[in-house]
């Protein structure tokens, strides 16, 4: 079997810790990875070794969530901003800014493509609405 042959593994970021200390995440990540191919490989936060990790699998998608703390973009905090999570803030903050130095496949999903611009050097508008309006709604 050559390299052409075989299914991509693709690492996939979960949330972080639930009030139950579950980690978790839709399963809708993982239907669409296997549905293009691929072999979804989860990622919690936490793991320390993010180069170890990214030397196993072909691509990284980097999930939807709660938000990045400001602090992280020199942002401020906003009352709209929720589920804060430092530990899964350094974990994939880690992970993107390897994967981008590496070259890694990578797709960042709401969150996750935040979690690339944060990486890069890039800054975020806490509050979208606040300018430019609330004509397309986010939240369901």
């Amino acid at each position: 079997m050559t390299d052409r042959d075989r299914a991509p593994m693709i690492g996939i970021t979960t949330y972080g810790r639930n009030e139950k200390a579950e980690f978790h995440l839709y399963a809708a990540y993982i239907d669409a990875v296997r549905r293009a191919g691929g072999i979804p490989v989860l990622f919690p936060p936490g793991e320390p070794q993010g180069d170890r990790l990214l030397a196993t699998v072909d691509g990284l998608l980097l999930t939807g969530g709660g938000d990045i703390h400001p602090d992280r973009y020199d942002g401020a905090l906003h009352p709209t901003i929720y589920r804060l999570d430092a530990e899964r803030d350094d974990f994939e903050l880690g992970l993107a800014k390897l994967a981008l130095r590496s070259g890694l496949a990578l797709l960042g999903i709401c969150r996750g493509l935040q979690v690339l611009s944060v990486a890069s050097g890039g800054t975020l508008l806490p509050h979208v609405p606040d300018v430019f309006g609330e004509a397309v709604a986010h939240r369901e």
